[in-house]
């Protein structure tokens, strides 16, 4: 999902609970897709660590798009006083938690082991252990890579039982397992009966997202699968598991997004599921279908394409990444501008693809055929490009762009004067650090970009939101003052960590917006998730206004008026009184009517529309950008 979620996918999910709209019949509906690397609260551990998980099911399938699992390398031997094989369950206490933690691990048919966690106090199924292993001395260990957890014990004497500590984000707890009844295998008859492709239209709060699951029926018996969600550009999430249950009932496991669909048949062509997500519960007919059909999206590139395409790789040195794109470079002998696309919050692909949506390549299109070279890249740890040992902010991702830079005015056929920087949302904020520390930069051109602090975009965004969603004004209030509060504790750098997250919890815990809420201290967590990352901490902090001061090439910000992430007034003027005031006459500010975050004609500007509107990027804005930049490369020449 694009940056264009600057706010809706980071941002909102830090308000999990200052979002929530369900006392107005509403549902959060916004979330964000990497997980933070955090320390875990020892009052408040969460077997799930801090993955973050947000009861919306659309957001948190985009986990997916980290590619954080891509089929689980497990390796291991037979233990001489017993067999891994089998369920091993334990309780699991941490200060006022009790967990119950159910490893399922069977052979891999290579010599080594499948394996699978289930909790049924925080009512997960099939995570995947990432490693399953018996080790030399006979220490068993099984690793959970997504909540960055590990067990580590030895086998009882009589082989049905291990002994150890579960260690995750620098605690240790004592964990005893003892073996389980394995579930039961689903029958011939079953998984023959459901081998095959399910489509389901999933709505939620006016979201419609399409759920296909893949099924077959192996040699082997039972089910295996894939599940995708074609209007994410999220494919081939693979099924850790499928369990039976009663009757013919299955349960079909997406441990890589903590997800589960638990029905059963209804005719030969209708499978009835619930899905559960996050603490939700979302009813889903899916029916048999050959194949899925593309949304219409009529701006899409398509051949036969008036420039080259290049597929290139390159290195930040600074950050220790690879990263992967493509650069579009017109016909003829150049050396021509270009640009370089920088994406918003979030884990994006070098196409921005959202609901099937690529405004990137919609804009590298028009670019280059209007005799601009464009490079478009995928973020640390999508696609091609490389993921980072640690979370990265901001001022992390500015040194993939820097790269970025370097490695265009290398390349033939570019004139490395006439460099420039398109970043949209959480890109408009990178692109001016980047114009600041580099003089050679030509121009850059935001795309709702932010002009206020991360906070004060925060707070504003979050009732905006709300209020087009039709959230109550008390509810609204009473975000708006827990916000605060939140980022005060987070911001305050003479508080304790232990201490702030501990008045933070009493926060929540006392604010009407997490009343009656199911399963309130993993929400809790969640949020804590969020607010303890680096990237919130530094984004929150993040002033962009003397950033901006700095930079002295010229520059074009647009904004639409139905902007609901980064709303128009605010930012087009922080930006343009930056500017002015660090001496910088060059410079435009444009607010679009009509146009929403993805800066498509809409009628709301909430994400509910953005599938819906078969416009990917408005073509005015587009002929502006293309103009506005001709005419500054042209003053280079």
């Amino acid at each position: 999902m694009p940056g264009s979620f600057f706010v809706a996918h980071r941002l909102a999910e830090v308000v999990l609970a200052l979002s929530r709209q369900g006392r107005s019949g509403q549902k959060a509906k916004n979330c964000q897709q990497n997980a933070p690397k955090t320390r875990a609260s020892k009052h408040y551990i969460s077997f799930m660590g801090t993955l973050r998980v947000c009861l919306h099911p659309f957001f948190v399938l985009l986990l997916t798009l980290m590619a954080s699992l891509q089929g689980s390398v497990l390796l291991g031997q037979e233990p001489a006083t017993g067999s891994l094989a089998g369920s091993w369950v334990g309780d699991l206490k941490a200060g006022n938690q009790t967990l119950r933690p159910v490893f399922r691990v069977i052979p891999d048919g290579e010599g080594g082991w499948k394996a699978t966690v289930d909790d049924e106090v925080q009512r997960f199924y099939g995570l995947p252990v990432s490693l399953a292993q018996v080790e030399a001395d006979g220490t068993v260990r099984l690793e959970v890579a997504m909540t960055a957890g590990t067990f580590s014990g030895k086998f009882t004497e009589d082989g049905n039982g291990l002994e150890g500590t579960w260690k995750q984000r620098g605690g240790e707890f004592p964990l005893s397992l003892e073996r389980t009844d394995d579930l039961p295998a689903v029958s011939k008859e079953v998984a023959g009966s459901l081998a095959g492709h399910w489509k389901g239209l999933l709505q939620v709060s006016g979201v419609e997202l399409r759920l296909v699951l893949n099924l077959e029926s192996p040699s082997t018996g039972g089910l295996e699968g894939t599940l995708d969600s074609p209007d994410q550009g999220a494919n081939g999430i693979p099924i850790s598991r499928v369990d039976a249950l009663e009757g013919k009932q299955v349960r079909i496991c997406v441990g890589a997004v903590l997800a589960n669909f638990v029905g059963e048949l209804q005719d030969p062509d209708t499978f009835k599921v619930h899905m559960f997500q996050g603490g939700g519960r979302f009813p889903l007919t899916m029916k048999r279908v050959e194949q899925v059909e593309a949304l219409p999206r009529p701006q899409t590139p398509k051949a036969p394409f008036p420039y080259s395409i290049h597929e290139v790789e390159y290195q930040n040195e600074v950050g220790g990444i690879t990263l992967a794109g493509t650069l579009t470079v017109p016909n003829g002998e150049g050396p021509f501008p270009a640009v370089l696309l920088i994406t918003g919050s979030g884990a994006q692909d070098r196409d921005e693809t959202i609901f099937e949506h690529k405004p990137f390549w919609v804009i590298a299109d028009h670019l280059s055929r209007a005799g601009i070279a464009a490079l478009r890249v995928d973020d640390r740890g999508v696609g091609g490009s490389s993921g980072g040992e640690t979370a990265a902010t901001s001022a992390d991702l500015a040194t993939d762009v820097a790269a970025g830079v370097a490695f265009l005015r290398q390349r033939p056929k570019i004139d490395p004067k006439r460099i420039g920087l398109i970043g949209h949302s959480e890109g408009g904020l990178i692109a001016p650090m980047v114009a600041a520390e580099d003089a050679q930069i030509a121009f850059l051109v935001l795309l709702a970009g932010p002009g206020t602090t991360g906070r004060q975009i925060l707070v504003d965004q979050t009732e905006l939101i709300g209020r087009a969603a039709g959230t109550e004004e008390s509810m609204l209030k009473e975000n708006r003052r827990l916000q605060n509060l939140l980022f005060d504790l987070i911001l305050d750098e003479n508080l304790d960590p232990a201490e702030a997250e501990k008045q933070m919890i009493a926060a929540m815990k006392s604010s009407p917006a997490y009343a009656g809420q199911e399963a309130e201290e993993a929400a809790i967590e969640r949020a804590l998730g969020i607010l303890r990352s680096p990237w919130m901490r530094y984004f929150l902090a993040h002033d962009p206004v003397p950033v901006l001061e700095k930079v002295k090439c010229p520059v074009l910000a647009l904004n639409g008026t139905l902007d609901l992430q980064v709303p128009f007034e605010a930012n087009l003027a922080g930006i343009a009184e930056a500017l002015e005031r660090g001496g910088n006459s060059d410079f435009l500010t444009t607010a679009w009517p009509k146009l929403n975050h993805l800066f498509q004609h809409a009628e709301t500007g909430l994400v509910t529309e953005y599938g819906k509107i078969e416009e990917t990027f408005a073509p005015q804005v587009l002929e502006q950008m293309t103009d506005w930049i001709q005419k500054r490369i042209q003053a280079k020449d």
